[in-house]
């Protein structure tokens, strides 16, 4: 099924998932919120912000983007930050010193 302009996601929204390459129900389901914000976040840095993030995942679990809850955004953005600063473990010191 096409997304279409819903209570959970405007035109706007609509039209930047498919400029980001997602245009069926399927396809966003397939990748993702945090993958389909990353593309979006590519096309539109200065317009995108985590009120898409939240506007995503009520398009896949039906719910309006001011009802995610907390502890799910916490969780989201906290993977976000992972993704964008991965922990260095098992990495050498590059130090000269022990």
């Amino acid at each position: 099924m096409d997304i279409s302009p819903s209570r959970t996601l405007d035109p706007v929204s609509v039209r930047w998932l498919e400029e980001a390459g997602i245009h069926a129900v399927a396809e966003l389901e397939k990748v993702g919120a945090i993958e389909a914000y990353r593309r979006i976040k590519v096309l539109h840095a200065k317009e995108a912000n985590l009120t898409m993030l939240w506007a995503l995942v009520g398009g896949l679990t039906g719910t309006h983007w001011l009802e995610v809850p907390p502890e799910v955004k916490d969780a989201l953005k906290r993977q976000l930050n992972e993704d964008k600063y991965p922990k260095a473990e098992g990495r050498r010191r590059l130090s000269k010193h022990p």
